[in-house]
């Protein structure tokens, strides 16, 4: 171990003789540039690496094996380690610190399977073995995956937020009470269902070696604490899978029924060889395209079907119907039994609407018997991943109502006859004063009689036209005319379960980070991304409309712990009242009476929500970027719940009325809440917090 510039470099590649190292399986040795992704992973091109990549074959990886360092005695505070690859379990892809022979820590590549990797610096805190001695194991046991290592040193400062990985589902990035995979790369919740007594979360997955993107499956008896099963839905020969929904076949109308259990039917897009825009796994079964293939294959609408009870899924790959474009995608299925039909909403991607350049769509499809579908409807300007809810109007069952969501989340209150949606502006934006204080802008003029469908006269402030004598097109020119914000940060692909008991609607959506930091988050993580708390849903009326509201669901309170709380507090300008929190991991609720007060700051473990009287805004600042939540609603006082996980924050304004996710990244939370007032006085109606014991 040599010294240079204070540090003390236990490895680099560029004068390491590796030749009477330890090493099994033959898979790492150094490479000089150039080299295939050399200009890629590593900042200086002219440096060497180690790495089980290998370079004699373009795409996909063969050998497989571990590596190990000679002993190096701990003299500095930090291990710095440059890494790269993708997020696995480190004793399948990663590296393994062992100190007195015993394994204590570990670490990953960043980067999502799909992805080149990139060589990083990640570190780990060896504070605690001064003087003992340690080695390093460099292991890649996956035939389509490789690891990259640049040069390791001691140091006295960690070139980045620390790691520590060695305990799987306790990694210090980890999420304790949110849904997350036990490695790889996870987004968007499809096809999520209800049955015997278990809720079923299938999501799209991309792991190391699993061909592409799949449906990964997880369960649970109380929506807080998720078992992954494996996959529901995997990519194989015949494609990938992307986005779709869940129908319970209680009815059996399908004949798929084989024994007591109803069939679950998985509405998904199959995604055939050679069609998906990503460059596929390599090292998978699936043939090679490179990116931006010409006249790709198209997705098409597929389902698979279990007859198990929702445990295992059988692939049926022939397309329902043909598909107008090739990225076309997301189907949200279901029997429509006023009608006697199937339905899907299927999302038709805009990008390749010759017709319409630029726009996107709703198309609503029909079938009597699931083999001959009928295009009846197109909805212009509405994006990815529809859902229907159908909820009653303040908890009255004589007072049903269907909810249209889009992909970010965004509703509408409509109806539908079995053919066509209609939409009712009058349901969420009553007046012009509401249309001013939620949309900044006047209310879209109505639309002249002459020349409109029924239908559409109260859809849209454009021209609808009939395609033929079926096919009904709406032209939204604004969908914030009738669709609601409700939610902010990041916050996508929401899914509801079906089938779900006592009629409750339950909402759970990817928390999805933003692209400008989605490879250095969880650092040295094996996973990526989590999902949000799951949400109870209700529609009330309110003075402004009818309003969606949503709530962490009830079973998050049995995790409740020990308590604080506070009442009735006067809040003077810097004065701020501050508490010890009980734990990092937190659910609490504030109640302030905000006075003559022109900012009303909470800060919980360390994240800050800034009410502002000049904005009328709920403020959340990121280090990239500010959140800026709208707070029409607000008059004499606010009402916020907040939930701290490891590396999640989330906000509830109002019962619900307005909610806000977002990631937040420290090495150590610091323990605190705090509440203050400035420019003016306020009072604290009420503080309470417990801690989460998951």
């Amino acid at each position: 171990m040599t010294s240079m510039l204070g540090a003390q470099v236990v490895f680099d590649p560029a004068s390491a003789d590796i030749s009477s190292w330890e090493q099994t399986g033959g898979a790492f040795h150094i490479v000089q540039p150039p080299l295939p992704y050399h200009d890629e992973i590593i900042e200086d091109e002219t440096h060497p690496v180690l790495t089980s990549f290998d370079e004699g074959i373009e795409i996909g990886e063969t050998a497989t094996g571990s590596i190990t360092t000679p002993p190096f005695k701990i003299t500095k505070d930090y291990l710095n380690v440059r890494i790269g690859g993708p997020r696995r379990f480190a004793e399948h892809l990663g590296a393994q610190l062992f100190v007195d022979g015993k394994l204590v820590n570990a670490m990953s590549g960043r980067d999502r399977a799909s992805m080149r990797p990139q060589l990083r610096d990640t570190a780990w805190d060896v504070r605690g073995h001064r003087g003992k001695t340690a080695f390093i194991r460099f292991n890649d046991f996956n035939r389509s995956g490789a690891l990259w290592i640049g040069c390791i040193a001691l140091e006295n400062e960690p070139k980045s937020l620390l790691v520590d990985a060695a305990e799987h589902g306790k990694e210090n990035f980890r999420p304790r009470f949110h849904h997350t995979t036990p490695e790889g790369y996870m987004h968007d919740p499809n096809g999520l269902f209800y049955m015997d007594g278990l809720w079923h979360m299938p999501f799209q997955y991309n792991l190391v070696g699993a061909n592409g993107v799949n449906w990964g499956h997880s369960v649970s008896k109380d929506l807080i604490h998720w078992e992954y099963i494996g996959f529901a839905i995997p990519a194989d020969e015949r494609g990938m899978s992307w986005a779709g929904s869940a129908w319970v076949d209680h009815d059996n109308r399908l004949g798929f029924q084989t024994g007591e259990k109803s069939p679950v039917i998985l509405f998904h897009t199959l995604c055939p060889p050679g069609s998906s825009s990503w460059e596929n796994q390599p090292g998978g079964v699936l043939p090679y395209e490179p990116r931006g293939r010409p006249n790709p294959p198209p997705f098409v609408c597929a389902i698979a079907v279990s007859t198990d009870g929702g445990m295992t899924f059988e692939k049926h790959t022939d397309a329902l119907f043909e598909p107008e474009f090739s990225y076309d995608r997301d189907p949200h299925g279901f029997w429509h039994e006023p009608s006697q039909s199937w339905v899907i909403l299927w999302h038709v991607a805009g990008r390749e609407n010759k017709n319409i350049p630029g726009q996107t769509c709703f198309a609503v499809y029909v079938s009597k018997d699931f083999k001959n579908w009928r295009l009846t409807q197109k909805l212009y300007s509405l994006w990815e991943e529809p859902n229907l809810l159908t909820m009653y109007l303040d908890g009255d069952k004589n007072k049903p109502r269907l909810v249209m969501i889009e992909g970010k989340g965004n509703y509408a209150i409509c109806t539908f006859d079995g053919e066509h949606f209609t939409f009712d502006p009058k349901a969420v934006y009553p007046n012009d004063e509401i249309y001013k204080r939620e949309l900044g802008e006047k209310k879209p003029a109505a639309p002249e009689a002459a020349g409109y469908q029924p239908d559409a006269e109260l859809t849209q402030g454009g021209r609808a036209a009939a395609q033929g004598s079926q096919v009904q097109e709406i032209k939204i020119d604004n969908v914030s005319d009738f669709f609601y914000p409700q939610s902010y940060g990041e916050y996508y692909a929401t899914g509801t379960f079906t089938n779900a008991p006592d009629g409750r609607t339950v909402e759970i959506a990817w928390c999805a980070t933003s692209k400008a930091i989605w490879r250095d988050i969880f650092i040295g993580m094996p996973f990526m991304h989590q999902m949000t708390i799951p949400m109870e849903l209700s529609l009330k009326t309110t003075p402004e409309g009818v309003r969606l509201f949503h709530w962490p669901v009830k079973e998050l309170e049995g995790l409740r712990g020990e308590k604080i709380s506070v009442k009735g507090k006067a809040l003077k300008p810097g004065s701020p009242l501050e508490l010890k929190s009980p734990s990092e991991l937190l659910d609490c609720r504030a109640v302030v009476q905000i006075g003559d007060a022109q900012e009303i700051l909470i800060t919980v473990n360390g994240q800050r929500i800034v009410w502002s009287r000049a904005d009328n805004m709920f403020l959340y600042t990121h280090p990239l970027r500010t959140v800026r939540v709208p707070a029409p609603f607000v008059k004499d006082e606010i009402d916020l719940r907040i939930l701290v996980d490891k590396t999640l924050f989330e906000a509830f304004f109002h019962d619900g009325i307005r909610h806000l996710h977002h990631h937040f990244f420290v090495n150590e939370i610091p323990r605190s809440i705090k509440v203050e007032a400035r420019g003016g006085k306020a009072r604290l109606k009420l503080l309470e917090a417990w801690a989460i014991n998951p």
